[in-house]
């Protein structure tokens, strides 16, 4: 209890509950008895479950994250994030946490979970989407009046993930790749990837009425999933566009006089558009072993367009717009370059005098600095 003295010489009593979600109930009084007596009274409300939680929603945990899912990603968010976030579930959260009462979660039982997955071995990044989903959960429940609060106020349960790292192939290997692919039925996809930096669901699922020959742009905004979904927005949610210079001008017309298919403008050997999840494996892999080339992913030419945008000079501003990027953080992993490119970089700032010739030249320059 804190005890304290007003102006005007009368003494206060502060007395405080601190509630499972973190929050600091504080409370000041005349008297001590009549502190003592409101702590005894949000103490036990507390134990009881009164505090913080409508104890009275008899509803589970599973069955908020299935309204949840059900409201918030199955039509708002990408297929493959509604993939992942599935998965995330059935795998992680539910076995967990999902028979327990979404109004007795506490935050103790959320930590618990977090050192359990640590203890497992799992990635930082896959703790964090767990964590990040049971507060959606949390928070989607006091939108619906389960509960009032959520336990995790105040608290951030993050932990620091690893820097992102990708590869990209360099200039020889971009060379060899559309060389030895120019005589097969890939080379087209390979060189949109390469110039244009687009993932592979938008390159397969992007259609003539998108290709834009009046304005001389590329309109990014549909991407292809498995069965031959055809979502109308890219990963970032909103479309961007992609200005056609001279060569990817020449590029669309060349296919569109030979394309046989009057809406996808790439389509295998039977009319229909490649499936996004089958491609990497039965085509790109092949590509690169027949270019004797590094077995990189195909969404590593994404990467390599930018990483030789950035080497040839380009704007980090220009290449987020480019790539579709909603923040620069994004954009920033391809402010790093090449060895290579350093190297050629470092020779920039060169003022002459070798360290040879800065010690030969070292007394008469101290002369000169003397004013003789």
């Amino acid at each position: 209890m804190e005890t304290y003295l007003t102006k005007s010489g009368e003494s206060r009593f502060k007395e405080k509950v601190r509630l499972q979600s973190g929050k600091l109930l504080t409370k000041t009084f005349r008297r001590k008895t009549d502190a003592l007596a409101w702590k005894r009274k949000t103490e036990t409300e507390k134990t009881q479950g009164m505090l913080g939680y409508k104890i009275t929603s008899s509803i589970l945990f599973k069955e908020v994250a299935e309204e949840w899912f059900e409201a918030n990603v199955r039509h708002n968010l990408a297929y493959k994030t509604n993939i992942t976030y599935r998965y995330t579930l059935n795998a992680q959260v539910i076995p967990t946490l999902g028979t327990t009462k979404i109004a007795l979660v506490t935050l103790q039982e959320i930590e618990n979970l977090k050192l359990q997955f640590q203890r497992k071995g799992l990635k930082a990044k896959t703790i964090n989407r767990v964590m990040t989903m049971v507060r959606q959960i949390l928070l989607f429940s006091v939108d619906r009046g389960y509960i009032s609060e959520i336990p995790l106020k105040g608290k951030t349960l993050l932990m620091k993930a690893e820097k992102k790292s990708f590869n990209f192939f360099e200039d020889s290997e971009v060379k060899a790749l559309l060389r030895e692919n120019k005589n097969y039925p890939i080379f087209p996809i390979l060189y949109l990837g390469l110039h244009t930096g687009m993932r592979l669901g938008e390159i397969t699922g992007i259609c003539w009425d998108r290709v834009n020959f009046t304005t001389g742009r590329i309109e990014i905004t549909r991407t292809l999933h498995r069965g031959g979904i055809l979502q109308d927005k890219p990963k970032s949610k909103k479309p961007r566009y992609f200005p056609m210079n001279d060569t990817l001008r020449s590029f669309f017309m060349d296919l569109r006089r030979t394309q046989s298919s009057p809406s996808f403008v790439f389509t295998n050997q039977n009319g229909e558009p490649y499936n996004p999840d089958h491609f990497s494996g039965r085509n790109f892999k092949v590509a690169c072993k027949r270019a004797n080339v590094r077995k990189l992913r195909f969404h590593d030419l994404r990467h390599t367009f930018a990483s030789h945008f950035m080497m040839k000079d380009g704007n980090l501003f220009d290449l987020k717009e480019l790539l579709g990027h909603a923040d620069i953080k994004d954009t920033m992993i391809y402010a790093h370059v090449s060895p290579e490119h350093l190297k050629e970089a470092s020779q920039i700032v060169d003022f002459g005098i070798s360290f040879g010739q800065e010690k030969a030249a070292g007394p008469s320059l101290a002369l000169a600095e003397s004013g003789s």
